[in-house]
């Protein structure tokens, strides 16, 4: 995947929650084998022991932030079509992707997959879900 192309998608875009976040791209180096269960991403993640994690839909990260509000703003309505075409750049570029929350009510989000060379690569924000 072309790090500067995610990095050029993900440049000042924050994902809405309680506080809004950026979203930043991230790089986990070679996966010998996809780490598709929950016990092998808690270690790429660097998940501690103790700490409250779970794997969710794609679709739960990415649904809310594609819904046009009568109230958005200009800016709002574009950042739809980012979050739209980061949706798009990931899914053209990575295979497996899974969402990841680590965290209770402050929650570390991954979205992450493998791409052509094997490396594990994606993207990470964080959430506050009261």
């Amino acid at each position: 995947m072309n790090q500067s192309q995610l990095i050029a998608l993900t440049t000042n875009l924050l994902y809405p929650s309680e506080s809004d976040e950026p979203i930043i791209p991230v790089s986990f180096g070679v996966a010998k084998n996809w780490p598709s269960t929950g016990n092998a991403l808690k270690k790429v993640l660097g998940v501690k022991k103790g700490q409250s994690f779970k794997t969710v839909s794609n679709d739960s990260f990415w649904n809310k932030l594609f819904i046009e509000q009568d109230w958005h703003s200009q800016s709002d309505r574009e950042n739809i079509v980012r979050y739209k075409t980061l949706k798009e750049f990931l899914e053209l570029n990575l295979k497996d992707i899974k969402c990841c929350h680590i965290g209770k009510i402050e929650k570390t989000v991954y979205l992450i997959g493998y791409n052509h060379k094997g490396l594990i690569e994606g993207i990470k924000t964080q959430i506050i879900q009261s």
